[in-house]
């Protein structure tokens, strides 16, 4: 038996009645249709959904109404049976979970298109099924397997097979986002009788129906069983986070057996997380980002209190990652004193977009060091008392120069860049197009934009030039782009944006950027 024959092994060969039960009564509940036709001064109906003949003279229906049939009690659809029909179906992905037939550990589920078509003879209309995904759930283990099929293919879809998939996904976002109109839904019902007597019955899924149909989930507990305990204390919000995508920050061990193994640590400073009054968006100390800080706070011995370690996550939570590079040469309680005091001198707030702007200075800084092999050791250097000052002076020595290579791949993503584009009033914004011109631009601001070169060619970051409409080629302020979030403007000797283009950077944030969701939710159906 090959390695595909084993895995459909675990599922029955046809669709259960149960499963078309739900189709017809949840899936398809809103795909009811009453046809009316006139023969002279009376008119007839036919119902889709229990077949009755009717005649309707009385309740003079009306294309597209709704109206309850007088036979079954559904609420329909009407539709005058003389207008075209030509784009007249209803389509539906929904997941319906089984026990496994072969394993009384494991549990199924199949992930099922379906479509009513009513283009033809209404009188006559099947609920078609095509089978798109099938998820076998399993201790240590999760498979699906996928093969391709649309409502177009409905009558020639065996001929498609089915393919192991290297990881476990929903097919739902890609209903919601390209059918017209799909309904997306799983059986909540089924879960319940396939998770009864399996190591699934305590995986919590109860706190997770919001999750789409719910596979990754049950990818998740297959693989990483201690998420039931870190659920049970109250830590929900870890799993939402992984399960929606956002980061996590590498803060869980998901191999973990126990809440302190995965969260790293102690019983007590769980419940000192749990008791905690953490105000938004940490929920109580489940972000994940706090617990990471924790951990860092705990090894490099800044021993931070929890409410230091919120006030430092609310600040550093969009440039964390630029916060954990600076922890190579310090600690974090001494890289927040620093960039607080900095931020704190009054003469230079006109130089920082922000903590942010004192953090990437900083990080600018240091490479300028490294490249004048100043020592990193010596705290006067690596903690200047005035930071803008030791940087400006870094970046008079540090010369770039310009290079082909890195011009070519520049060049090569102009395309993808391009969309940055936007003017307004006497000002517009366009991407960098070589190196050369940013160590110019570098030259001309006394800033060190010369040295993104590299990070700008391997596509980590974008440049753009921001110039008046009056004076295109002369360099007026310079913007960093990174992971759609505007991170810096920089003008002559790293200024701050002025007034006018602080108005047109919020204008592009608003037309250029692409807008995060934290999730997308879909409609759950649940039998009654």
């Amino acid at each position: 038996m090959d390695d595909l024959q084993e895995h459909l092994a675990h599922f029955h060969p046809d669709l259960s009645a149960e499963i078309k039960e739900f189709a017809t009564e949840i899936v398809f509940r809103d795909s009811r249709y009453i046809f009316t036709t006139r023969k002279g001064k009376r008119q007839f109906g036919y119902c889709t959904h229990c077949g009755a003949e009717l005649e309707t003279t009385r309740l003079h229906l009306k294309h597209n109404d709704r109206e309850t049939c007088p036979s079954c009690k559904s609420v329909c659809v009407v539709k005058a049976s003389g207008i075209s029909r030509g784009r007249l179906f209803d389509e539906a992905y929904f997941v319906y979970y089984e026990k496994s037939l072969i394993s009384k550990q494991a549990i199924v589920a199949r992930g099922i298109y379906a479509i009513r078509d009513y283009t033809g003879d209404y009188r006559n209309v099947e609920t078609q099924y095509l089978v798109r995904a099938m998820y076998i759930f399993d201790s240590g283990s999760s498979t699906m397997l996928e093969r391709y099929g649309y409502w177009s293919q409905a009558k020639t879809m065996e001929r498609f097979k089915f393919n192991q998939r290297k990881t476990v996904f929903s097919l739902a976002a890609q209903y919601m986002a390209n059918s017209r109109q799909a309904v997306v839904s799983v059986s909540i019902d089924s879960i319940k009788q396939a998770v009864e007597r399996t190591p699934f019955q305590y995986s919590t899924w109860e706190s997770y129906k919001s999750h789409s149909d719910m596979v990754k989930f049950f990818s998740l507990y297959a693989n990483y069983p201690g998420i039931e305990h870190l659920t049970k204390q109250g830590f929900a919000g870890l799993i939402d986070a992984k399960l929606y995508g956002r980061s996590t920050y590498g803060a869980i061990n998901w191999k973990g057996k126990t809440a302190s193994q995965m969260l790293r640590l102690t019983k007590g400073e769980i419940r000192e997380l749990r008791e905690s009054n953490i105000p938004a968006p940490y929920l109580q100390g489940e972000s994940p980002l706090i617990i990471r800080l924790m951990q860092i706070s705990k090894k490099d011995q800044s021993n931070l209190s929890l409410a230091e370690i919120s006030g430092i996550a609310d600040t550093y939570g969009c440039y964390i990652k630029e916060l954990q590079k600076m922890l190579k040469y310090a600690n974090l309680r001494k890289i927040n004193a620093f960039v607080t005091k900095q931020l704190r001198k009054g003469k230079d707030h006109k130089h920082y977009y922000g903590h942010s702007g004192v953090l990437y200075t900083w990080r600018d800084y240091i490479n300028d060091c490294t490249k004048l092999e100043m020592d990193l050791t010596n705290e006067r250097v690596l903690f200047p008392g005035d930071l803008y000052r030791a940087h400006q002076a870094t970046i008079k020595q540090v010369k770039y120069k310009e290079d082909e290579i890195l011009s070519k791949q520049i060049a090569a993503r102009m395309k993808a860049i391009e969309k940055y584009r936007i003017e307004s009033g006497k000002l517009f914004i366009r991407p960098a197009a070589s190196s050369k011109e940013l160590i110019d631009e570098g030259k001309a601001l006394e800033h060190c934009v010369g040295g993104y070169a590299e990070r700008y060619a391997r596509g980590e970051t974008a440049i753009l030039f921001v110039r008046k409409k009056s004076k295109p080629d002369k360099p007026f302020y310079t913007m960093e782009v990174r992971q759609e979030k505007v991170v810096q403007v920089r003008g002559l000797k790293n200024c701050d944006p002025t007034k006018e283009v602080a108005d047109l950077v919020e204008q592009f944030k608003a037309a250029k950027l692409t807008k995060q969701t934290e999730d997308n939710r879909i409609r759950v159906a649940v039998p009654a």
